[in-house]
Formats: structure tokens, sequence, C-alpha cells
């Protein structure tokens, strides 16, 4: 009986020995699966990290350029609004008809380059020299 027992112990022992093999086996691989997955995600962190640094640091550029596209808008705006008032300025102008020169003292309008506008001339529109009762000169009829 005692042989029996001992053969006993010994199988006991053997399905032991192999079960806590198979179970380091298993521990140890789960081990390394761990640890590769601890890595992994190590790395996707640091990636993660990167990823939002770039993403506040082109945030911060997209808002640099907004205020650049906002100001640079303004201006065009005040830029279109200074070329209308001189579009307006020049229909004006241009609806007043041709520019003679008349003197305080003369009777007659000259046109430009005339070489008889004084020195004290003054320009004003066509139709308004005509109305004041002044006349062409002999050079400008």
């Amino acid at each position: 009986m005692k042989d029996k027992l001992n053969a006993v112990k010994t199988v006991l022992c053997a399905v032991f020995a192999a079960g806590c093999a198979v179970l380091g086996f298993f521990f140890w691989d789960a081990s390394d699966r761990a640890g590769a997955l601890l890595e992994e995600n190590d790395a996707l962190r640091e990636q993660l990290s990167v990823t939002q640094s770039d993403a506040k640091n082109a945030a911060a550029a997209a808002a640099e350029l907004q205020e650049q596209v906002d100001e640079m808008t303004a201006q065009i705006d005040e830029l279109n609004s200074r070329l209308e008032q001189a579009a307006q300025s020049g229909a004006d102008a241009g609806a007043a008809g041709p520019m003679v020169y008349v003197t305080p003292s003369g009777s007659r309008y000259h046109n430009e380059g005339c070489q008889y506008i004084g020195k004290r001339a003054v320009q004003m529109p066509l139709a308004d020299a005509k109305e004041a009762g002044y006349t062409a000169c002999a050079k400008c009829e």
C-alpha cells in the first residue's frame, strides 16, 4: 500500500507540476500580452498628446488668420466706401458739365489753357458762367 500511495503521490506531484507549468505558461503569455498592450497604450497616449498640441497650434494660427482676414475686410470696405464717394464726386462734377475760368472783374469765360486767363481766375461750370452773364472770349468760342 505504501507503494501505491507513493505512486499516487508521484502522479499527483507530476500533475501538479504539469499544471503549474501550464499555469506559468499562461501567466507568462498573459504578462507578455499585457506588457505589449501597455507599450501600445503609451505610444497612443504620446501620439494623442502630440495631436492635441498640433490641434491647439492650428486653432491659434486659424484665429490669428481670421483676425487678419477681418482686418483686411474692414480695410477693403473702407476703400470701397472711399471709391464710391470718389465716383459720386466725379459723377457730380461730370453732371455740372465742362469747367471754365472767370475773373471777378471780367465778363468773359475762358477754357483751360487760354492765354487770357488772369491770375485771379476761378474755375466754375460753364452753365453757371453763362447763367451769371459771362460770354466766351474770342479765343475760347
